[in-house]
């Protein structure tokens, strides 16, 4: 049903476009392969880097992207 998967793909997108930009911690060392970090709003993501620096635990982050449940993620360094 078209209607039934457009109205999700926007209940999606919206939940994606609430996370854009969130700040956060790294749980973990998070490379272009694994890693975890805490968003303010509470939630605990799997996340990834768009870069091939690794982000160090602790470390504070900003989310650039959502690709199904993992997070792509920058540091923060302000």
């Amino acid at each position: 049903d078209p209607l039934w998967s457009r109205g999700l793909g926007d209940v999606y997108k919206r939940q994606v476009e609430a996370l854009l930009n969130l700040r956060g911690t790294a749980l973990q060392d998070i490379t272009q392969i694994s890693g975890q970090v805490k968003l303010s709003n509470g939630d605990t993501w799997t996340a990834r880097t768009a870069g091939a620096v690794p982000i160090p635990q602790g470390s504070p982050i900003a989310v650039i992207a959502i690709n199904g449940a993992t997070a792509t993620v920058r540091p923060v360094n302000d």
